[in-house]
């Protein structure tokens, strides 16, 4: 991150399920939801720098595919329980949901962040990419991490994933 793109705000809106975005009583700005096996919550000062997060387990651990297979995150009585974990914790932050603006940042451990552009993945050669990447700074475009890539609208939309 250099110095000119830790000043630039990045609009999100929360997605779904996937996470949630809101203003907190106390003024702080949240970027919350899943992130298995734990619920995250990222914190940003009203100006949208990065504060922490915190991470909580889950009150009704979701059962797995097999024994020691992946979570069925999609279980009905899972989904009931963790609503309503996630319910309660915003309801004890004081949460009301809307967007939020924040500055670059980047979780290496839970990989959630910002990019500002993406860059060809190893397997990927653009031959176009610097036009293709231009094109992007000038529309606002930005990718956004959590627990996969969102690529976001310059009005904090996802536009594909």
């Amino acid at each position: 991150m250099n110095e000119n793109s830790q000043r630039q705000m990045f609009p999100l809106n929360g997605y779904g399920s996937d996470f949630f975005t809101g203003r907190l009583s106390d003024g702080r700005q949240a970027l919350m939801g899943l992130l298995c096996p734990e619920l995250v919550a990222y914190f940003f000062s009203p100006d949208g720098a990065y504060l922490g997060r915190e991470a909580r387990a889950w009150d009704y651990p979701a059962p797995h595919f097999h024994v020691d297979g992946p979570y069925q995150i999609y279980d009905a009585e899972f989904e009931r329980r963790l609503d309503g974990q996630i319910s309660a914790w915003k309801s004890a932050l004081g949460f009301e949901p809307q967007a939020i603006r924040v500055q670059e940042f980047l979780d290496t451990e839970y990989y959630v962040g910002i990019q500002v552009l993406p860059g060809p993945g190893e397997d990927e050669d653009w031959e176009d990419a610097a036009e293709v990447l231009e094109a992007w700074r000038e529309q606002g475009i930005f990718t956004f991490y959590w627990a996969k890539d969102y690529i976001m609208s310059a009005e904090g939309e996802v536009e594909s994933t």
